[in-house]
């Protein structure tokens, strides 16, 4: 048997193998006495200092997973609103590691529980900038609610994770929330971080004692089949996942499918530019964060009927590398789609990229090439920068560039944060594969906040703030908006946070100028220590009507099994000689059966798309990486149907069955 220690060299954490394992270990066994004790936190937010609770982390290794042991002395109940994996971390009490796995000091893992046990994992690149909450992890962890506080551990196996050597980075983050006290909401870490809660630069160094030689191959097969109603022939799919190296793998698929249990919510946009969905489908959701730039040339919710794809992600001598081939197939003609992006640290937070992508129907043809990165400054500032050039058949090759510089000083401690952007994309500059808001567009954009900490009495933090935007048009420099928008924020002493903003915007929309003023009121509420209450309110004079717009969501969990969350909003536009009226209603339900067993259901009654929307999951996990599930998928017309009708025309109707299995070599 190995003898555990640790060394603290040159600020590096060791940890050697002990030789037994821990995976299977409960809370209170004495294997975790062994460990490296770590108790020296500090908290964040709302201030910088000493935490209020007490809290005790032990971390081993055995050679095949990384074992975290935590232990919080806490006066007050614990917080707990959510049943669902990927819980947001901050609504509640929780407790997360985070690793930064290939020591690039850009991209991070984070591993989350609750008091109730439920998991919450992500992979995040440029670190808060673009996380990837849909990557899932098979890792275990199990926790104990006590009379003062709550305990757990978490062990991670280190094949799920992308690494090429044994020098990683880590941090340790926990949120106390409370109903009662102060304050509020707390944010507490091992390692300070600078300027977001995610900031894979600060982390301490970790050595692992690693065999780098030992590779397990990893296979994950995951077929679906759907049958609608009435019965016109069954879809099917697959998606293949070959995990070759633990810092690469090849993603094949087959008719690939959407996300069945929710589709897209219906949004009411306001903003008069296009609307951003976010992707579902499993091909294009791993590492997909690095994605990401100033100018998106990959927007993969423009690729649509896809019928076979290709994907490699890999990590190697400090290169991120994204890229993928797709044939999509649209009334008997194939398009062809590519994109390649890689990204390369070369400083403790400086980085650069490269980013291609293209388009190809026939003889017409659609390319865009980009350089981006980030480079840090002093005063704890960054420039972020991106210049991309397009060609697209029939259209001029001039006037086809785009480039955006964001300078951005940032800090999660009380003072001033500072966003300055600058951009133009040219009258040619045409990405169909991207994302851009605007076409034909030059703006700049200012940002000045100021954090400030009270701790006194009935208020806990105030956050002033004014934003300065102004778009004009590249091709002629005429006015399309003159924005000016002040904000303030306030963190109440308890259970409460509202925000005010006020928008003035000057805008030229379909060939005339509209002199808007909009007032937001934000209210969240943590009304008591299994709920959460967020209540909106725009009002204001928007293109020559009257806007009201009221809206509320509530996320409760009556049970530590069982969690609802209920939205729903109410858009009136007001003119003179008439009033549009549009409403949505969601309700969300999850109830964890047993550990392995879940009932979810998604309702949505919109009148966007006149329909209402129901879907009925039932899952069985074996596995994170292996189950099976069966989806009832329902769409019905309430187009002139009152609400109470039970017999409203139906639009669709089908059956999901996926099956995924994960096996390894």
């Amino acid at each position: 048997m190995h003898i555990n220690f640790f060394l603290l060299i040159t600020s590096s954490l060791c940890l050697t193998n002990i030789g037994v394992p821990i995976k299977d270990a409960s809370i209170d066994d004495e294997i975790w006495e062994k460990g490296v004790e770590i108790n020296n936190f500090h908290t964040i937010y709302p201030g910088m200092g000493k935490p209020s609770v007490d809290v005790k982390v032990y971390l081993l290794f055995d050679g095949e997973y990384l074992g975290i042991k935590f232990v919080i002395t806490k006066k007050e109940p614990v917080i707990l609103v959510s049943t669902i994996r990927d819980f947001p971390i901050f609504r509640e009490d929780c407790f997360g590691v985070l690793l930064d796995s290939q020591n690039n000091k850009r991209s991070a893992y984070a591993f989350f529980v609750n008091p109730s046990n439920i998991q919450s994992d992500l992979y995040g690149d440029n670190a808060i900038e673009s996380q990837d909450p849909a990557w899932d992890g098979e890792w275990y962890s199990k926790t104990k609610v006590f009379d003062r506080g709550w305990k757990g551990i978490i062990c991670i196996p280190i094949e799920i994770l992308k690494f090429t050597g044994n020098e990683w980075g880590i941090n340790l983050l926990l949120c106390i929330r409370r109903k009662q006290g102060k304050p509020q909401k707390e944010i507490i870490t091992w390692e300070i971080p600078e300027r977001s809660w995610i900031e894979p630069e600060t982390f301490e160094n970790l050595r692992l004692d690693l065999n780098i030689g030992t590779n397990k191959k990893m296979y994950s097969f995951i077929p679906y089949l759907v049958f609608p109603y009435p019965y016109t022939g069954c879809k099917s799919g697959i998606d293949i996942v070959m995990v070759l190296h633990h810092g690469h793998s090849l993603n094949f698929t087959f008719n690939p499918d959407y996300a069945q249990i929710e589709g897209d919510r219906d949004m009411i946009n306001i903003t008069k530019t296009n609307p951003y969905l976010q992707e579902k489908r499993p091909f294009f959701m791993e590492k997909n964060d690095i994605l990401s730039s100033l100018i998106e040339l990959m927007y993969t919710r423009n690729i649509e009927n896809i019928k076979y794809g290709l994907k490699y992600v890999g990590d190697e001598g400090g290169f991120s590398m994204y890229s993928f081939g797709i044939l999509a197939e649209e009334n008997d003609t194939t398009t062809d789609f590519f994109c390649w992006r890689t990204k390369k640290g070369i400083g403790k937070a400086d980085w650069f990229g490269l980013y291609g992508t293209a388009k190809i129907k026939g003889k017409h043809k659609n390319l865009t090439a980009s350089v981006d990165g980030q480079l840090e400054l002093p005063f704890s500032s960054r420039l972020n920068m991106a210049i991309a050039k397009s060609y697209t058949t029939g259209l001029e090759n001039v006037q086809n560039l785009a480039y955006r510089f964001d300078l951005r000083k940032e800090t999660i401690k009380s003072g001033p944060a500072v966003t300055i952007s600058l951009r133009d994309i040219q009258e040619n500059f045409n990405p169909e594969t991207g994302f851009l808001s605007m076409y034909n567009l030059r703006a700049k954009f200012i940002n000045l906040s100021y954090t400030i900490l009270l701790q006194r009495v009935f208020f806990q933090n105030l956050y002033p703030g004014i934003i300065y935007a102004n778009w004009r048009k590249s091709s002629d420099d005429s006015l399309l908006m003159d924005y000016l928008n002040p904000y303030l924020g306030i963190v109440f002493e308890k259970f409460a946070e509202l925000n005010l903003f006020f928008e003035k915007e000057y805008r030229f929309w379909e060939g005339k100028y509209y002199d808007n003023k909009i007032y937001t009121i934000n209210l969240n509420l943590y009304p008591s220590g299994k709920t959460y209450l967020s209540i909106n309110y725009l009002f204001g004079y928007y293109y020559n009507q009257i806007l009201r717009y009221p809206s509320i969501s509530i996320s409760m969990t009556p049970l530590e099994c069982f969690s609802l969350e209920l939205s729903f909003d109410d858009y009136h536009i007001i003119g003179d000689e008439n009033e549009d009226v549009e409403r949505i209603l969601v309700i969300k339900e999850n109830w964890n059966i047993t550990k392995k067993l879940s009932f979810r259901t998604f309702i949505q009654w919109t009148d966007l798309s006149e329909e209402i929307q129901a879907n009925f999951l039932l899952s069985y996990d074996f596995s994170v990486d292996s189950h099976v599930y069966f989806v009832w998928n329902e769409i019905r017309d309430i187009n002139e149907f009152p609400f109470t009708n039970r017999n409203l025309p139906l639009k669709e109707r089908k059956l999901v069955a996926k099956i995924c299995y994960c096996f390894k070599m």
